[in-house]
């Protein structure tokens, strides 16, 4: 009876080795799938759009933002976004900048023109009172893209550069002229592009300071992007000859 019971214990004791070694192979492949997982990186063009995705809840509930630190800078509006209608304009640019094959690009001044044209070609569809309100959602969206150019500068290669530009200033360039010419595609009017392209000068070049700029590359930034935007007002489907002098008086 005693031996019976040594080798019920025996076996007792091994079932539970067996089973403890197994609890510990799985707890050590669980561990590894958690590590594997926490390795995971974020891409470039998403950290874009996430920090557009902030921009654009945190102007929805804040009365006023200022765009850069400078105290004499611009501030922008209010805006009237919902939650869901940001969802659809975060999901318009991630969509562009796939669509462009940049979803694992390092370099901003090819993926910011995408998320522009994402973002600004969504707004036509959703739901938007009026005119006024689609020129701040703008506003917000190039203030957010300039920020956003802050300490990457390795994200600014110079082989991306427009000739006679520094990197610097043809991302800046890239983001005034590509905002300006997708203005009608915002489902702006033609009555409205020059008070839109002209609050969108403003609106970057109140931004520089919050984008990183020294004070020695402020003065060839300001000569690009205004050339961006006047630029790119011919490119305005159903722009006539006649408003373009106007547009550019604003500018």
């Amino acid at each position: 009876m005693k031996s019976l019971f040594s080798w019920l214990v025996l076996i007792l004791s091994i079932a539970l080795l067996v089973s403890g070694c197994s609890s510990s192979d799985d707890g050590e492949s669980s561990a590894s799938t958690t590590s594997d997982t926490g390795t995971s990186t974020t891409s470039l063009a998403s950290t874009v759009i996430m920090e557009l995705s902030a921009s654009l809840s945190s102007s929805s509930n804040s009365r006023q933002a200022r765009v850069s630190s400078r105290s004499t800078s611009k501030t922008l509006d209010q805006i009237s976004l919902t939650s869901a209608q940001i969802t659809l304009v975060v999901d318009a640019a991630t969509a562009a900048v796939a669509a462009a094959s940049l979803d694992s690009s390092e370099d901003l001044i090819q993926i910011m023109p995408k998320i522009i044209e994402g973002t600004q070609g969504k707004l036509a569809t959703v739901g938007l009172s009026n005119s006024s309100e689609t020129i701040k959602v703008i506003n917000v969206i190039g203030n957010s893209l300039v920020k956003s150019i802050n300490g990457r500068s390795d994200k600014l290669p110079s082989a991306s550069a427009e000739s006679g530009s520094t990197a610097t200033e043809t991302v800046l360039s890239k983001i005034t002229s590509t905002s300006v010419s997708n203005l009608d595609e915002a489902g702006l009017s033609s009555t409205d592009i020059g008070t839109a392209s002209s609050e969108l000068v403003g609106t970057v070049v109140g931004s520089l300071g919050s984008g990183g700029l020294s004070s020695t590359e402020l003065g060839g930034a300001l000569d690009k992007i205004t050339a961006g935007a006047v630029g790119s007002l011919d490119q305005i489907t159903g722009f006539s000859v006649s408003s373009l002098g106007d547009a550019i008086d604003n500018i």
